[in-house]
């Protein structure tokens, strides 16, 4: 693959098919297309803003004529791309007016101009722009020969140091044994990469380790695979293999690590270490110093900030009176989301009978005898509509048709009418939030009529 290539599917992977991306060449007169959507053709020939980009400039739509500033209508996007191109490589341009290109950079390679245009609602949250600006440093590295792989060397920055010269054997090796089968079943295991075994032991000697006698090499899977990946289960036992990939052992911790309990837990518990979750090729996790690395679903690796996006909802959660299991629901939010399914979900007071319509009502708590049930939002939230969740974790309804009453014939431009339906039905009914999952994975949050947090 060539570096130009590169860098545009390595930003695609990394955040998701709902990030549009543009690879321009400029002789500093003339842009042509490269590679990515073809974003800058659809606005070059146009000779003025159109209303959305003065709403944005202006700060609403309840602008008037008289208070836009002399000849700004007159504006032509293929102006903007020029201008773009006074500011230094691998600078992050900010341009949120312009939401079809809110993001430029610029670089040069081989004595070439480009330009890269991103557009993406994920780029309006300060989390996603961090991450990005994570990535560029990478590209800029790539495109100066101080680095061979875009997508290991942005991912080496959530790790330790000492795991960064065997990260990219870890990385494949985790792709390899997810392919495994055992007794004509998916993989399912854990591990855990640990600098030195000793040291790990000694300071987790309050919990329970099989000790193996002999070495074996966690790389030769097919040695392996029977038995320790059969009794290593990833939540409440996992191998632990050292830096020289030998399989020292099995630890048992004190509490299972299911789900994304990771990143609830003492920030000092199992630091420094790489904790892998393998769920076949459906899933692998991994997750460092209680922040989730990756993400690889279907061979496609993603990057979320799983850790602001818990603070944000749980912020939302207390403002609607839930009390407890903030971190259960975030988890089980996320395991919707790697479903591939699309759905929303009304959280709050109970919703008012005439703001939806073909629902299916009845009542059954999330919470039963003070333990959450997963199982019960996730197989509720397969079906078609919303479902809606009182804030005591009780589902009231699922399958509901919400009503909304302002509409938008610009539904494109609002991210899909489920995410314009999500938006809108918060703004109209702000005591309420609404959790948009898309199918492609992102999940989004409305509450008072604005977009709090979307990964």
């Amino acid at each position: 693959m060539d570096v130009i290539s590169e860098i545009y599917c390595s930003i695609k992977e990394l955040f998701g098919p709902k990030i549009n991306v543009e690879i321009l060449k400029t002789d500093q007169k003339e842009f042509s297309h490269i590679i990515g959507k073809e974003i800058y053709q659809t606005v070059k020939n146009r000779k003025e803003l159109n209303e959305r980009e003065l709403a944005k400039i202006l700060g609403g739509d309840n602008y008037k004529e008289e208070d836009l500033p002399i000849n700004i209508k007159d504006i032509k996007p293929n102006e903007i791309f020029k201008n773009a191109l006074n500011f230094n490589d691998f600078i992050l341009i900010n341009l949120e007016q312009f939401p079809s290109f809110s993001r430029l950079i610029n670089f040069t390679y081989n004595s070439n101009r480009y330009l890269i245009v991103l557009s993406s609602p994920l780029l309006n949250h300060q989390e996603n722009i961090e991450l990005l600006k994570i990535y560029i440093a990478k590209v800029k590295d790539r495109i100066k020969n101080r680095n061979n792989n875009i997508m290991i060397e942005y991912l080496k920055t959530f790790i330790p140091s000492n795991f960064c010269d065997k990260f990219e054997l870890i990385y494949n090796l985790l792709i390899k044994m997810s392919m495994q089968k055992i007794e004509n079943k998916n993989a399912d295991f854990g591990l855990i990469f640990v600098n030195r075994y000793l040291d790990f032991k000694e300071q987790y000697s309050d919990r329970l380790f099989f000790d193996l006698n002999d070495d074996y090499d966690i790389r030769n899977i097919e040695l392996v695979k029977q038995p320790f990946m059969e009794v290593a289960g990833g939540e409440k036992s996992f191998l632990l293999v050292n830096n020289e990939f030998k399989i020292k052992g099995i630890f048992f911790p004190n509490k299972s690590l299911k789900g994304l309990k990771f990143i609830d837990r003492d920030p000092k518990e199992l630091q420094n270490c790489l904790i892998a979750r393998i769920k076949g090729i459906n899933l692998i996790r991994m997750v460092c110093n209680n922040k989730v690395v990756f993400d690889m679903q279907n061979g496609l690796t993603r990057t979320r900030d799983y850790n602001s996006f818990h603070r944000a909802i749980k912020k939302v959660l207390i403002s609607l009176g839930f009390k407890n299991n903030y971190n259960n629901f975030l988890s089980n939010l996320i395991e919707i989301s790697n479903l591939k399914k699309g759905t929303i979900l009304v959280i709050g007071k109970q919703v008012e009978d005439n703001k939806y319509s073909k629902c299916i009502s009845g009542n059954i708590s999330l919470v039963n005898n003070d333990v959450y049930r997963k199982s019960v939002l996730t197989q509720l939230s397969l079906t078609d509509g919303a479902v809606l969740i009182d804030n005591s974790f009780n589902i009231y309804g699922f399958g509901a048709i919400l009503n909304i009453y302002e509409k938008n014939d610009d539904i494109n431009n609002s991210g899909g009418s489920r995410s314009y339906i999500a938006r809108q039905f918060a703004k109209e009914n702000q005591e309420l939030a609404v959790i948009k999952i898309s199918e492609d994975g992102p999940i989004s949050v409305y509450y008072k009529g604005e977009c709090k947090i979307e990964i």
